[in-house]
């Protein structure tokens, strides 16, 4: 199944459930961000199903978090909340307020280092990249 289960306005502990009942529907790929204040639960779900090397994890970055801590203490604050070494896949939350100077050179270091498999940028247009 190549279908991803988002986990935006899942904030309570049913969340836990809903993983282990889409983990047995085929589920292997899952959606999440910071400002969806849901990563300690997925990481609860994620340590319990026991079976990382069988799904790919996807969250993003986003200019309040990184403005609060830095890009790299975001990344590993997602790290530590998900329970997991690695991201499947990281991405820039939205460009607004981006300095895409100084945060493209530190996901292609995370790349390099194995933290994160592939990187991306989210919601933006032709427009943001120009």
């Amino acid at each position: 199944m190549n279908v991803i289960f988002g986990t935006e306005r899942l904030t309570n502990t049913s969340l836990i459930n809903l993983i282990y009942y889409s983990y047995d529907l085929g589920y292997r790929k899952f959606d999440t961000a910071q400002a969806y204040n849901n990563l300690t639960l997925l990481g609860r779900a994620f340590k319990k199903l026991q079976k990382r090397e069988t799904i790919q994890i996807t969250s993003k970055e986003s200019k309040p978090f990184i403005e609060k801590y830095s890009f790299s203490a975001c990344f590993e604050l997602i790290l530590r909340e998900l329970k997991v070494d690695y991201l499947d896949y990281l991405f820039i939350h939205a460009p607004k307020g981006i300095n895409h100077h100084t945060t493209i050179p530190e996901m292609l270091k995370l790349k390099d280092q194995k933290k994160i498999i592939k990187w991306g940028l989210s919601n933006y247009t032709i427009k943001h990249l120009e």
